[in-house]
């Protein structure tokens, strides 16, 4: 009878701790459904909000077709305001769906357990669909796969805001539409190019595409700008993955990663520029388009106006090579131009990213086209307190080969439409016809002029120990370095696969001793004297292109941070960049070759340096290094930097091509 009186004891509590429990799941469950609802509201809300700026914008346009292009700043700001509201609708949507998604997984479950103890079951609200799985499914699709932005007119293409005013528009209430992400814009290079999945040594042929390339320009349509203009996000304030990926030790934006995007992105404009008749829809394309060089990219609050700066004396920021005397730098810098225009404030930026993390947008169009090579520039914006701010401009050239990448191949004919395509067209010819004349100029291949010739002698007589006779005995001034003690190099061995030292950057902050301490496994050789680092590592996956070939993007990034390093333990401080100017790609770096890049701080000046890199493939029987690369970087820092000061007749020349970058990149007058 205690046996039983035990049990009935043991049944009553377990009872009564399952009734706290259904309770307990009861009231979640309330919570659950209350929070849908809240999400519900407000997304109802922003989906008003958005009706009534669309229908405001769309009148505000009409306004200005019969107007005139006196509303266009109203027009513009009306476009922010759309688009922030987009973005905090679709930020409520994925709140949303995320709800929904745990309501689905545990709303059975919930319904089977208290249907077995014969409780009552919350009814579904009223505003629910009767399907939510379905709903949510599209809802996730139509935030994922958006469509591009449709082409704009030619009137409109003149102003470029204006331009994405009439790409950007609202759907439907219901339907979040965004730009393509770079994801995506990758997705659909390796569609177009038909590249399968996953690395294979030997790739299938492309041969058979070769009958679908025109044999003159004649069979190719004409094209104008607005054909190629495209945009894409990179959704920097919503994935996590990315922001591992794109943020810096120092909370700031890697440029590096921006470069890759970039590359790519000019890329994918090239392609929509051509159209081939031969071609059907969803064709394999028969182009392959190259990176021949960047041509210029201008960082940093350092952008002036012209008719405000005027233009430098070489005296006011070089008083060394003339001659004269200056306390402390001017301040002057690059006059604002068509061909350079932009801004990227690190310091700015590395605040931002440490608060909120926010998109990005790729935008871009192509310039310039000759036979075969394409000229694309491509602009880099931040969407920052709800309006979209421009960080930096590039010019890329690129070349399309044919399928097999063995010949040049003709692409369509460019046709400016309208006075301002005119002029970005001709800036296009004169960037070519001065890339011409800079080949003839070159050090390798003519005389240095007597104004270079009088700075390699007064660097000489600076550092010669006049009171002996001989020649060989040379002494450092104080505050200099000799050239070939500011230098770094790594050998990067291009295994497809994923291994990376990118982890080894952080260390540089704490101090050059601790990359001792703390290499990969024993592959970094460390020379302090002579402030050298040789490092081994290999490239991932993805940094290979379609082609099995490293992929370009890849290269402008290991070269930048290295020559950020560089800088760094030259000037022992984090350098802020300023320019790069002519990445040129010479050869093709196969995957499975041993890449060596070589950095060193070529020219200085006051706060500033000029940094070159080159990149080399070496045979590994031979021995036998051949340059592939070759990258230039301004550099500044909050303090004067020790003189460079070159000591053999090679580094004379590379301190003259370091020099020769720095005044173009300042517009300098050196008469």
């Amino acid at each position: 009878m205690r046996v039983n009186f035990l049990q009935m004891q043991g049944m009553e509590e377990s009872q009564s701790e399952m009734v706290r429990t259904d309770e307990e799941l009861l009231a979640e469950l309330h919570k659950k459904e209350q929070e849908q609802e809240d999400l519900r509201a407000g997304t109802r809300d922003q989906q008003m909000k958005i009706q009534r700026a669309d229908k405001q914008l769309r009148r505000l346009v009409r306004e200005l077709k019969g107007s005139g292009a006196s509303k266009v700043l109203t027009v513009e700001e009306k476009d922010i305001e759309t688009r922030e509201l987009q973005d905090q609708n679709q930020t409520a949507l994925q709140h949303l769906a995320l709800m929904m998604t745990l309501h689905i997984e545990t709303g059975p479950v919930i319904k089977h357990y208290l249907s077995g103890k014969g409780l009552n079951i919350p009814q579904r609200s009223t505003y629910m669909s009767t399907t939510p799985c379905s709903s949510h499914r599209e809802d996730r699709q139509n935030l994922v796969a958006a469509p591009p932005p449709s082409q704009p007119s030619s009137s409109q293409f003149s102003d470029r805001s204006s331009v994405r005013s009439q790409t950007s528009t609202v759907a439907s209430p219901s339907i979040v539409t965004l730009d393509p992400n770079q994801l995506q814009v990758k997705s659909n290079l390796i569609q177009l190019m038909g590249v399968h999945r996953g690395y294979k040594p030997l790739q299938g042929t492309r041969a058979y595409l070769l009958d679908l390339l025109p044999e003159s320009r004649d069979e190719l349509p004409e094209r104008c700008m607005q054909d190629s203009y495209t945009s894409a996000i990179i959704p920097l304030s919503t994935d996590q993955s990315l922001q591992d990926k794109y943020v810096t030790f120092l909370g700031s934006i890697r440029i590096g990663r921006l470069l890759e995007d970039m590359d790519m992105f000019a890329v994918w404009v090239a392609h929509q520029h051509i159209s081939n008749p031969k071609m059907k829809p969803g064709d394999v394309t028969p182009y392959v388009i190259v990176t021949v060089l960047v041509d210029q990219i201008s960082f940093t609050d350092l952008v002036a106006k012209l008719k405000e700066l005027g233009r430098l004396n070489l005296e006011e920021v070089n008083p060394h090579l003339c001659g004269g005397k200056v306390e402390n730098h001017q301040g002057k810098t690059t006059p604002s131009s068509p061909n350079r225009d932009s801004n990227f404030d690190l310091h700015v930026l590395g605040s931002i990213a440490q608060l909120k993390l926010a998109h990005i947008r790729l935008s871009g169009h192509v310039s310039w086209v000759g036979r075969s090579s394409i000229e694309v520039v491509v602009w880099l914006e931040q969407n920052l307190h709800g309006q979209w701010q421009k960080l930096t401009r590039a010019l890329f050239l690129m070349a399309a080969r044919n399928s097999t990448n063995t010949a040049a191949a003709i692409v369509n004919k460019l046709v400016p439409k309208g006075e301002k395509e005119i002029e970005i067209f001709a800036g296009g010819e004169d960037r070519k016809r001065k890339r011409q004349q800079e080949k003839t100029t070159s050090l390798l291949r003519s005389v240095p002029d007597a104004t270079e010739q009088r700075v390699i002698h007064d660097l000489f007589l600076k550092t010669v120990d006049m009171d002996s006779i001989a020649f060989d005995r040379r002494n450092l001034s104080p505050n200099s370095t000799w050239m070939s003690d500011a230098k770094l190099s790594n050998i990067i061995f291009s295994h497809p696969e994923v291994c990376s030292a990118d982890h080894m950057t952080p260390y540089l902050c704490r101090g050059w001793h601790y990359f001792h301490q703390q290499t990969v496994t024993g592959m970094a050789l460390l020379r302090a004297d002579a402030v050298e680092l040789s490092l081994v590592h290999c490239s991932a996956l993805n940094d290979r292109n379609l082609h099995n070939k490293v992929f370009g993007g890849f290269l402008m990034r290991q070269a930048m941070e290295l020559s950020w390093m560089t800088g760094y333990l030259y000037s022992k401080h984090r350098p802020k960049l300023c320019h790069i100017s002519d990445i040129s790609f010479h050869k093709p770096v196969n995957v499975g070759s041993l890449l060596r890049m070589h950095s060193n701080v070529a020219f200085t000046q006051q706060n500033y340096m000029q940094i070159v890199v080159f990149a080399e493939v070496f045979d590994a029987s031979s021995g036998h290094p051949t340059t592939t690369n070759v990258f230039h970087y301004t550099y500044k820092v909050p303090e004067v930097v020790p003189d460079i000061i070159p000591n053999s007749y090679n580094e004379a020349m590379r301190y003259l091509e370091g020099r020769r970058h720095f005044i173009e990149v300042f517009e300098l007058d050196t008469q």
